[in-house]
């Protein structure tokens, strides 16, 4: 919880910093916590992406089928070269992984 409020505060702080995700559209359709605060989170997000240059935000339709990220997050990180590393994190456990291939395809999924 600590490091994703600390990424939060710095996509805020640095322009340089770029914040680029991709939500299913069920993550967006599930009511967890009822519909107001639903609402607030939702226009919370639209806000983020309408004021905010560096966040990029995009909804995968449900049409669309399953992803090759279905139930894991992957959070790519883009350092100066060459240094790239991505981090996995499924149901059952996370992985920070950087061997080659591995980034980029993970990145063109």
């Amino acid at each position: 919880m600590r490091l994703t409020l600390a990424v939060g505060h710095h996509v805020q702080v640095a322009a340089a910093l770029r914040f680029w995700c991709v939500f299913g559209e069920a993550a967006l359709r599930s009511d967890i916590g009822g519909l107001r605060v639903m609402c607030e989170q939702l226009a919370h997000l639209i806000h983020v992406n309408r004021s905010m240059e560096n966040v990029v935000m995009h909804v995968l339709p449900l049409a669309s089928g399953p992803h090759a990220f279905t139930s894991m997050t992957a959070t790519l990180y883009g350092f100066p070269p060459p240094a790239t590393s991505v981090l996995v994190i499924g149901s059952d456990a996370g992985n920070f992984t950087d061997p080659d291939g591995f980034v980029w395809e993970a990145a063109s999924r």
